[in-house]
């Protein structure tokens, strides 16, 4: 993977540095930097956020800590409770609570929720696209919202250089394709709906510029070769239904959660 800001989305610079008087922010910083098939360490973090939530349920940080130990584990369901916890709450969270929510809800798949986040940034784009502009670019490329993803990459206060997904979104337009990108995402995502822990994603290039995917599920090997080929029976029917050919410039690859390295959290 070339440019970090597609995989990697949660910058450290959206926590202060951990200290020994906030435990909270020094377990998260560990869990963040340790690959997910470190299966004990991170039940032990796991296990020391428990302890915390204990004593201070109502913590949201805490429960994103534990939020994103689940994903981490392949818990879907776990996950998805946590995420609904937060939500429950309220959304008075202050930034960095939000991205590292939102980071989390669109890993699982639950774009409604982080779409209902994201609204306002939209709304208000030239001032929150240099705050939120990953998640955006994140939600807009799961969604396949070529629109969006144009209005964000060429929008003069975005702070990346985003000439390789440029041309990528130009082609899909050259070919009349940006309603079936859209589409091809949908199918994708209601595949592994219950099954989705995080969603990573690439642009390569220079050469024939390519949008790779990279899907992470809560199954054994076997199970996703399985799940591989329902999803690409799934788009060749699409394909025919529609009468065209195979969407150029787009890969997609399935992964066991337990092959995730560590996000990273400097």
């Amino acid at each position: 993977m070339t440019d970090y800001q597609y995989t990697r989305a949660v910058s450290s610079s959206y926590l202060e540095a951990p200290d020994d008087g906030d435990q909270i922010i020094f377990l998260y910083t560990q869990l963040m930097n340790l690959p997910f098939n470190k299966i004990d360490s991170i039940m032990q973090i796991e296990r020391s956020l428990y302890k915390e939530y204990n004593v201070n349920p109502q913590d949201r940080l805490i429960i994103i800590a534990l939020l994103q130990a689940q994903i981490m584990q392949g818990n879907f369901d776990k996950a998805k409770a946590f995420a609904y916890q937060l939500w429950d709450m309220g959304q008075q969270m202050n930034r960095a609570e939000k991205y590292l929510y939102l980071n989390s809800l669109l890993n699982i798949g639950l774009l409604e929720m982080a779409a209902g986040l994201l609204k306002p940034h939209f709304e208000n784009l030239s001032e929150d696209i240099i705050k939120y502009y990953p998640m955006m670019l994140k939600f807009a490329t799961m969604t396949g919202n070529v629109n969006l993803l144009d209005r964000l990459i060429t929008h003069p206060n975005m702070p990346y250089n985003e000439d390789l997904y440029k041309k990528i979104l130009q082609r899909y337009k050259n070919y009349n394709y940006s309603e079936h990108f859209k589409n091809i995402q949908r199918i994708i995502l209601e595949q592994v709906k219950g099954k989705l822990c995080v969603y990573d994603y690439d642009i390569v290039g220079p050469v024939m510029e390519e949008l790779q995917i990279y899907l992470y599920i809560s199954s054994d090997k076997n199970e996703i070769e399985e799940l591989n080929n329902s999803i690409n029976t799934k788009l060749q029917e699409y394909y025919q239904k529609v009468g065209i050919e195979r969407l150029s410039s787009f890969s997609l690859s399935l992964f066991p959660i337990f092959e995730h390295k560590a996000m990273g959290l400097d």
